[in-house]
């Protein structure tokens, strides 16, 4: 199912919709375990996958014409499990409409959406001190109840921080 549209996906859809690609992608700068992800939604179980430093995982589906299209994914990294909905037609759903993808990149710092890929896909450097650290915090299992502020630049970028509270 990997980058392919299920014939699940077909039932009760509304033709007219274009197909939505949701990618996620491991940008954990130490990657000494992989990342792995199990998604679903209502009618789909999409499996898990295991996504090493750099590697995407990306399933493609059209919104249900009645209803509502809402995809979730549990995420672990070593030890630590967050769960996040991933694709929701009445949140990504609008932001996506426009280019038909949502893109996730899940590092150090958190969980990063975009619907264009720029921010996304662009080089973090981390800072001098974190590089020699033999494990960085992860930010989005802390227990903290702040969002992450982008720099003012990255936020015109089409670019959501989500909160970084526990599961």
């Amino acid at each position: 199912m990997i980058g392919e549209t299920s014939p699940i996906f077909a039932s009760s859809v509304d033709a007219s919709l274009g197909q939505i690609t949701v990618h996620i992608t491991n940008g954990f700068y130490y990657n000494e375990k992989p990342l792995v992800i199990h998604c679903w939604s209502e009618d789909d179980d999409l499996g898990e996958h295991t996504l090493w430093k750099d590697n995407e995982f990306h399933f493609s589906f059209r919104e249900s014409f009645i209803g509502w299209t809402h995809f979730y994914c549990k995420m672990q990294h070593d030890t630590k499990i967050k769960m996040i909905d991933v694709y929701d037609d009445t949140k990504e759903g609008i932001k996506c409409t426009y280019t038909l993808n949502c893109y996730w990149m899940i590092d150090e710092g958190g969980f990063f959406f975009s619907r264009n890929n720029k921010l996304c896909n662009r080089s973090r450097r981390l800072p001098k001190r974190a590089r020699h650290q033999s494990s960085i915090p992860l930010a989005f299992y802390g227990s903290s109840n702040r969002s992450r502020q982008l720099p003012k630049r990255a936020r015109h970028q089409s670019s959501i921080p989500l909160a970084s509270n526990a599961y």
